[in-house]
């Protein structure tokens, strides 16, 4: 990829025009990545107005000051740390939701953003990849040992210390290799690779150490931009038509992703261009920002055969956890690419209920569609946490829903998603990952399971790479009472899924590491097929 940019980049519609995807940004697509969140601030298209390349300087001692002030106000330095050598691997940093390093970057760019001095890319990689990277920084300040280390006197010092420290190593100055890591393998890797202690010894223990360390080193490391075409406005191109419609908007390259239909690579080696969002082929429905590994979960799907079995006539689907419809898009993208649906010219598409309990990010849903292509009664949105309809959004699902998909996309750690959202790492919680998670994520499995119809498939995915909640979830829906009554496992197609992720307990489940393939995030799938009656 070229030099290493720790780049998350945070950007809201206005202010997108003009912006840059470099070829080697850390991109915050939530999908669980479908976020609301990462929907309004998609953070992966910043660029100095005017960059370096332009011959202008910028001021960097004035964008690290900018840059210790933006962290020094997340509060991740107040006192989080022990003060021994003993207790160093089990500091508890916190960060708060309502000051993340993302929301105070946000601010500092609206303020400082059009200052000419200010080069608005380099803020972006100090403060947030001093926030994934801070706590080896504090054991590489401290030479590994926190008697030696500032107490916080002072955090204005010790911020910028961190700052410049990361500074240089963006700038391959200055390394951190001299510095001796633990003996100890869990406090090793909890250390060299900034994570907190508890979810090192759960992927120690899940994965063994060395595997461990490929995926806390993936986990860092900047991820690709991964576009998936939406066939709803591009089915009558060829995919050479479209490539060239997208480099040709992109001023890069455009590369189809083996093995995946529609999935695509887009690179770049100028630092000039277009932003995503400001793209003419995006506006016009051409394409959505996904990771691979989450297209992943829709192929899991194979609505083709699904179709070919039911029929389309009568079908209904559930995207069960839909926020912001990523996948609700994705599943009619899929529908729309084969043309059995047509007749006369004219599609037969099912009917698609997207329901979560967040009707803003539902919300959101509903204003893509007409950008995306997608005919306004296809798609209902529902979100059950209301008690009466408004603004387009049934409050329940009809009396009578018989869903021949149901997808379960649950709320989840996000731990296969690290490398998108920097501050993650230090929000997640041990004891919601072990207990209060799972039981949410089986009570809506459970849920959502009652709404599928007889032959139909059930299909369960996060975007955590933890046992807890993903084959430990699974297995006990698999000991439900009537389980083997009313479900059989729906296996993968080994000669299909080869490379794609790996069995996980049962041949009915699915793990994809981070950078397992094609440079992907980390997911989990398990799925089911309801016995006919």
């Amino acid at each position: 990829m070229g030099k290493y940019f720790l780049t998350f980049i945070l950007i809201v519609p206005k202010l997108c025009q003009g912006f840059f995807v470099g070829p080697s940004t850390y991109f915050l697509n939530y999908a669980k990545l479908d976020s609301s969140w990462s929907q309004r601030i998609l953070a992966h298209t910043f660029q100095a107005t005017k960059s370096s390349e332009s011959g202008e300087d910028h001021d960097e001692e004035f964008v690290r000051q900018l840059a210790s002030a933006a962290l020094i106000e997340t509060g991740m330095f107040d006192d989080k740390y022990p003060t021994s050598a003993d207790g160093w691997a089990s500091c508890n940093i916190v960060v708060k939701k309502e000051l993340t390093p993302e929301k105070q970057l946000k601010k500092y760019l609206r303020k400082h953003g059009k200052d000419a001095c200010v080069d608005r890319k380099r803020l972006a990689d100090l403060v947030l990849g001093v926030t994934v990277w801070q706590l080896r920084y504090h054991y590489v300040l401290s030479n590994g040992n926190l008697d030696n280390i500032y107490h916080f006197q002072n955090v204005s010092k010790v911020v910028r210390q961190i700052v410049d420290l990361h500074a240089d190593r963006i700038d391959k100055m200055n390394g951190t290799s001299f510095v001796k890591w633990p003996d100890n393998a869990i406090d090793a890797l909890t250390i060299e690779f900034s994570l907190p202690r508890f979810l090192s010894k759960i992927l120690i223990k899940q994965y063994g150490e060395e595997r461990s360390r490929h995926i806390a080193a993936n986990s860092n490391k900047p991820g690709p931009i991964t576009i998936r075409r939406n066939f709803v406005v591009t089915r009558n191109y060829t995919e050479y038509e479209f490539i060239e419609e997208i480099e040709k908007d992109y001023c890069g390259l455009c590369k189809r992703v083996s093995k995946i239909c529609g999935c695509y690579r887009l690179e770049r080696e100028t630092s000039r261009g277009k932003s995503i969002w400001s793209m003419d082929t995006w506006k016009r429905g051409f394409f959505e920002v996904q990771d691979l590994g989450s297209q992943l979960i829709l192929k899991s799907l194979e609505i083709q055969d699904v179709v070919d079995k039911v029929g389309i006539s009568g079908l209904c689907i559930v995207d069960y956890c839909a926020g912001n419809g990523g996948k609700s898009l994705g599943i009619l993208s899929q529908i729309y690419e084969h043309a059995s649906i047509f007749i006369d010219n004219v599609p037969s598409v099912p009917k698609v209920y997207a329901h979560d309990v967040d009707s803003l990010r539902l919300k959101q849903l509903l204003g893509s569609m007409n950008r995306t292509g997608i005919p306004k009664d296809i798609i209902e949105a529902v979100c059950t946490d209301r008690l009466t309809e408004k603004s387009g959004i049934l409050a329940s699902f009809p009396s009578n829903l018989s869903a021949g998909v149901v997808l379960v996309d649950a709320p989840c750690s996000s731990s296969g998603v690290l490398r998108r959202r920097p501050s993650q790492r230090w929000m997640m919680d041990e004891h919601d990952i072990l207990s209060t998670l799972p039981k949410l994520q089986l009570t809506i499995l459970e849920n959502a399971s009652k709404l599928v119809c007889s032959g139909g498939i059930l299909v369960y995915s996060t975007c955590s790479i933890l046992p807890s909640e993903n084959e430990d979830v699974a297995n006990a829906f698999e000991e439900l009472p009537n389980f083997k009554k009313n479900w059989e496992r729906w296996e993968f197609d080994e000669s299909e899924w080869t490379s794609l992720g790996r069995t996980s307990g049962s041949k009915n489940y699915r793990i994809i590491l981070p950078n397992d393939f094609h440079e992907c995030d980390g997911f989990f799938i398990a799925r089911w097929r309801k016995r006919i009656e």
